[in-house]
């Protein structure tokens, strides 16, 4: 084990920049919450700003996702073969690097609604109701600062994704008004899309191994998602200032569509770090906006390229991380009065 132990030691110290990956923890256990009433806590967003009777639930007002991550389990099938394969625009300076490999399953929701919740007839101007009720796998390779992803999410849109039972629900809970609009949602029909994701990590204010002080990197990424519920194209990137940069390679993951993240990181002790981001999609399918495959339903015409920015912090100690962003999404459809703002909450448990 201290020979096992020592090897490692000697990776991470081969650059001047220290390598970005988990090396002492396996398994991480995380949960994302993403949500459009984080914007009216914050102000951006006024209970008035769209409709007299608008009560903070439009567009993407909710996504939620647990997921288990495994890092480097040579047991997991096709280890061997996946640690081993090229990867594409691979440094030469990295050819010695030893390949991580992470794998992780996922389970998660996401709701759409129109702007306008209290009205029970069809709002044809708006985009329709949706549920989306998905499982997903993905498994990351990583070798000295590059990184590439496949993941694959399967699922249901349409009244078995239990969306009008969860909003319902919800909004009976905090006695707020009810949806009305849900027998309006898009039909049951099966989901399935696949995503590529691949980035590469720069260091713009370096630190010698051990090192401890401020770091700054950037971390630019291009990914193509295919599928009945999302295909399209994006490129962007995403800018950290903070301590503890080299705990993970990149900031926390969030909900699909969204900017690439990581949720297993390494290290010891506290650490924080702020962030921006930027992505630019151009989009050929969106579900949420296109409607059903296999089945006529409500659609809305949408815009073929999608701007996003994000904003947030990561805070660590030894085996958690919490994680907050802020989204900011352009318009999505032709009719929609402004662009989407909602937050995004992220907390890891390592083990």
């Amino acid at each position: 084990m201290k020979i096992k132990l020592a090897y490692f030691v000697c990776v991470l110290t081969v650059l001047s920049t220290p390598e970005v990956y988990a090396d002492d923890s396996k398994r991480a256990w995380s949960i994302q919450l993403e949500n459009d009433v984080f914007s009216q806590f914050f102000g951006l967003r006024k209970s008035d700003s769209e409709a007299s009777d608008f009560d903070g639930d439009k567009d993407y007002t909710q996504g939620v996702r647990l997921g288990l991550t495994i890092r480097d389990r040579t047991d997991l099938p096709f280890h061997s073969l996946l640690k081993d394969l090229h990867m594409i625009g691979e440094a030469d300076d990295d050819s010695n690097r030893k390949v991580h490999v992470t794998y992780q399953a996922f389970l998660g929701q996401n709701i759409y609604t129109p702007t306008d919740i209290t009205k029970s007839h069809l709002l044809v101007n708006d985009r329709p109701y949706a549920g989306y009720l998905y499982f997903g796998s993905n498994i990351t390779r990583q070798k000295g600062r590059h990184l590439e992803s496949l993941e694959l999410d399967v699922g249901v849109i349409g009244p078995l994704s239990g969306a009008k039972q969860v909003q319902t629900t919800w909004h009976t809970l905090i006695d707020t008004r009810e949806p009305e609009g849900w027998d309006n949602q898009l039909s049951n029909e099966p989901a399935l899309t696949v995503i590529y994701t691949r980035a590469v990590n720069m260091p713009l204010l370096a630190k010698k191994s051990g090192e401890i002080g401020v770091g700054m990197d950037i971390t630019p990424h291009g990914t193509l998602a295919l599928g009945t519920v999302y295909t399209h194209v994006s490129v962007g990137g995403t800018l950290r200032i903070g301590t503890g940069l080299e705990r993970e390679m990149m900031s926390p993951n969030r909900i699909q569509p969204s900017q690439p993240g990581s949720d297993i990181f390494s290290g010891k002790g506290m650490d924080f770090y702020t962030f921006i981001g930027i992505e630019g999609r151009a989009v050929a399918r969106n579900a949420f906006l296109d409607g059903n495959v296999f089945s006529e339903s409500h659609r809305i015409d949408k815009k073929r390229f999608v701007g996003e920015f994000s904003i947030g912090f990561v805070g660590f100690t030894e085996s958690w991380r919490l994680s907050y962003t802020h989204v900011f999404r352009s318009r999505e459809f032709v009719n929609q009065r402004k662009g989407d703002f909602f937050g995004s909450v992220s907390l890891t448990k390592l083990f």
